[in-house]
């Protein structure tokens, strides 16, 4: 699981972009929607600013990691953090 805040969306169209940690292009990690998928998901729009989890197999492209998204139930917007070991955030996703 990979969590971060938000940064401004990067969409053209398809894919959807949501870029985690800074703006593109020097987001710390991405979560890629493309535009088969993006019917299934609400609008990203609102989750901007606010810290959110992915989940998924990581890949990397152009030297950056990113994150595939297939459907909702591997987005959720976290609640809190907490610091684990290793030097490690965790969080717990809301339940809404």
């Amino acid at each position: 699981m990979r969590h971060c805040r938000l940064s401004p969306l990067r969409s053209h169209g398809q894919p959807t972009f949501l870029n985690l940690g800074h703006p593109y292009p020097n987001e710390d990690f991405a979560a890629v929607i493309w535009g088969e998928n993006r019917a299934e998901f609400a609008s990203p729009d609102d989750l901007e600013g606010r810290r959110i989890c992915v989940t998924g197999q990581i890949t990397v492209y152009h030297g950056k990691p990113q994150i595939t998204l297939h459907g909702p139930s591997q987005l959720k917007e976290c609640a809190a953090t907490v610091r684990g070991g290793l030097g490690r955030t965790t969080a717990a996703p809301t339940d809404e």
